[in-house]
């Protein structure tokens, strides 16, 4: 597998996540997973909306009618206290006031007061006097406990939820490139496996032209073998060969050896199949070849079906071949006796 190619089709896949992709680059990404159906296209869509799921704020404060919707079906005891207005504050208040007052106008000496328990807490400066009444019970909603851990409150808090979404990011991160070290891992093994531990067979490899004109010999009933005739033409001194046909499966081979090995570029070879059926100023195209040197067996390539072959002809055209030949270079005929 490319490996180059399973990088941008990768790389794509990130641009698409992180900023969206033209119509044409979406193309071009289709067209890539397609040859590279191992990878997993929305891994990089997951690792982003696990990142925008990280970061989302979703605390928000409770409206206006909830909180007197509360205030009016929640008992007081279970209801959130604000410092400034609670009673103890106001207790102490107004005794600091009281206390004041009275130091002001009377120079007698306050008696000591009786040893009461240290104050777990004071609140804007005055100690709350211990009360009879049972402690208030005051919930922690769900929200506040999310805000409280995003913040880090509380004694030894740490601030978790601070790092949280560093965190599932790291481990996005982490599990794309793991996914890819074992996939590669994966693509290795199997390249590196010998070809009998493979499970799956190699494709067959195509029959050579040989071959299937052994078959055709072999198999054709209406089978006929005619020897090439050499013309006077300089590409066809020495040249040799025959030609097998089957009208009935409309499939040949001719077999040549010492023809003039020809440039591609200046001129090639072509063949013509004159059918009895047919007008014999038209014959038919049997397609355009070259030679390399010594024996070669070239398959018969008729561009329409033939009826009754009779005679086949080779001539030299120009680069492509012709529609209509001219016939002025002719260097080998074949014709059934």
């Amino acid at each position: 597998m490319n490996t180059n190619t399973r990088d941008y089709t990768l790389q794509l896949l990130a641009d698409r996540a992180t900023e969206g992709l033209s119509s044409e680059k979406q193309s071009e990404l289709d067209g890539l997973l397609r040859a590279h159906p191992d990878i997993d296209e929305f891994e990089f869509e997951l690792a982003s909306a696990a990142l925008e799921l990280a970061f989302l704020d979703d605390s928000e404060e409770m409206p206006a009618h909830m909180k007197a919707r509360v205030a009016q079906t929640v008992p007081a005891s279970l209801q959130l206290v604000d410092p400034a207005s609670s009673p103890a504050t106001a207790t102490a208040s107004t005794s600091t006031s009281t206390s004041t007052s009275t130091s002001a106008s009377a120079p007698t000496p306050v008696p000591a007061p009786t040893p009461t328990p240290a104050p777990a807490a004071k609140l804007h400066g005055a100690t709350p006097p211990i009360s009879a009444e049972p402690p208030r019970v005051v919930p922690i909603t769900e929200a506040q406990t999310r805000r409280d851990v995003a913040a880090g409150e509380g004694e030894g808090g740490v601030g978790v939820g601070r790092w949280l979404p560093w965190l599932v990011a790291a481990a996005a991160v982490l599990f794309a490139v793991m996914t890819g070290l074992n996939r590669d891992s994966n693509q290795d093994r199997a390249e590196n496996t010998p070809p009998s531990e493979t499970p799956s067979e190699a494709p067959a490899t195509p029959p050579t032209p040989l071959e299937l004109r052994t078959a055709l010999v072999a198999e054709a009933t209406d089978l006929f073998q005619m020897n090439w005739t050499a013309t006077e033409d300089g590409y066809a001194s020495g040249a040799g060969g025959d030609v097998v046909w089957s009208d009935s499966r409309n499939e040949g081979y001719m077999r040549i050896s010492g023809l003039h090995v020809n440039d591609p570029s200046v001129d090639q070879y072509q063949l013509w199949v004159f059918d009895k059926t047919r007008d014999e100023r038209y014959p038919v195209d049997g397609g355009v070849f070259d030679v390399t040197g010594g024996e070669v067996i070239i398959p018969i390539d008729p561009k329409i079906a033939v009826d009754e072959a009779f005679l086949f002809a080779i001539t030299v055209e120009k680069p492509g071949g012709v529609v209509v030949s001219d016939r002025e270079r002719i260097v080998l005929l074949a014709q059934r006796g």
